[in-house]
C-alpha cells in the first residue's frame, strides 16, 4: 500500500510527466529561416487543431519573427547553408544536444543543387550523415524530410533529388526513429508563390505548412508515421517569370535571378 506521504511526493512528477511537451526541430536554409516560413503557417495548423499546447519548437535561431502573427518561431535554420556543410561540420550534434528535440522537420537541399551537383548522392549521403548524428543524442527521434520546393535556376537537379528522397527515407526508416517524407514540390507555383524564383511569399510558405501538417500531427499523435506522403515527381514546362512578390523580401539573398537565363550571381 502507497502511503499519503509518498503519493504526494510523486504528485508533482506525474503532473511534469503529463505536461511534457514534444520537441519539434526545424532545420534547413533561408527558406526555413525567413521571417515568415512555413514554420509560422505550421504552428497556426497545429493550434487551431488543438495542438499548440502539446508542442514546443526548439532552437537558437529566429526569436521575434513572425507574420503578423504570434507563433513559436525557434528553429536551426541558417540561410545560405547546405546539407552537405551541416553534415561536414557535425553541426546537428550541437543543435541536438542544445535543443533535445522529439521530432526534426528538414527542408535541406536548396543550397547543394544550386552548387551544381549534378547526381542526388552526395545530398542523400549528407542526409545519412545529419540522420546519424541525429540519433547520437536521441535513437528514438522522428524525422520528417520534404521533397524540396522547386527553384527557377535548378530545377533538373531538384526533380532528380526528390525523385531519391523517398527509397533513401525507406532504406534508412527504423521502427523507433521513423523517416516520414512530405511532398513540398507537387503543386508549388514559383511565378505566384515566390518573387525570386527560390523564397516562398507568404502564399508559397502557407502551402508548404498544408503539406506538412498531417505528418506532424501524425507523429503527435503516437501512432505509426507513413514512410512516404508523396505523389511522383513529375517535370514543370512552365518557366518562372520575374515579378513583385506580394511578401516582403528577405533580409538574406540565395540568389538573384534574371528572366532569360536565369543566371545567378548572389547566395548567402
Amino acid at each position: 500500500m502507497v502511503s499519503t506521504k509518498t503519493l504526494l511526493v510523486l504528485l508533482p512528477l506525474v503532473l511534469e510527466a503529463s505536461a511534457q511537451k514534444t520537441r519539434i526541430l526545424a532545420i534547413g536554409d533561408s527558406i526555413t529561416a525567413s521571417w515568415c516560413s512555413y514554420r509560422a503557417y505550421l504552428w497556426q495548423r497545429l493550434n487551431t487543431a488543438g495542438y499548440a499546447s502539446q508542442v514546443d519548437f526548439v532552437g537558437s535561431q529566429g526569436a521575434g519573427g513572425g507574420c503578423n502573427f504570434a507563433f513559436d518561431s525557434e528553429h536551426e535554420a541558417v540561410g545560405g547553408s547546405s546539407a552537405i556543410q551541416v553534415a561536414n561540420q557535425g553541426t546537428m550534434r550541437t543543435w541536438m544536444k542544445n535543443g533535445q528535440p522529439d521530432i526534426v522537420l528538414m527542408h535541406f537541399g536548396t543550397n547543394d543543387m544550386f552548387s551544381g551537383y549534378p547526381t542526388p548522392e552526395p545530398v542523400l549521403n549528407a542526409y545519412t550523415t545529419i540522420l546519424s548524428q541525429a540519433r547520437e543524442t536521441n535513437p528514438n527521434v522522428k524525422f520528417i524530410v520534404a521533397q524540396i520546393i522547386p527553384m527557377a535556376c535548378c530545377n533538373a537537379r531538384v526533380q532528380h533529388l526528390n525523385s531519391a528522397i523517398p527509397g533513401w527515407a525507406a532504406a534508412n526508416t527504423r521502427s523507433n526513429s521513423p523517416i516520414t517524407v512530405v511532398d513540398n514540390w507537387t503543386g508549388f507555383d514559383l511565378n505566384a508563390w515566390t518573387g525570386d524564383g527560390v523564397h516562398p511569399n507568404e502564399a508559397g510558405s502557407a502551402y508548404m505548412a498544408a503539406a506538412w501538417y498531417p505528418a506532424v500531427a501524425a507523429a503527435l499523435g503516437g501512432g505509426s508515421a507513413p514512410v512516404t506522403t508523396t505523389r511522383p515527381i513529375t517535370t514543370t514546362t512552365t518557366p518562372f517569370t520575374t515579378r513583385t512578390s506580394v511578401a516582403p523580401a528577405p533580409s538574406y539573398v540565395l540568389c538573384v535571378l534574371y528572366p532569360k537565363d536565369y543566371q545567378t550571381d548572389l547566395h548567402s
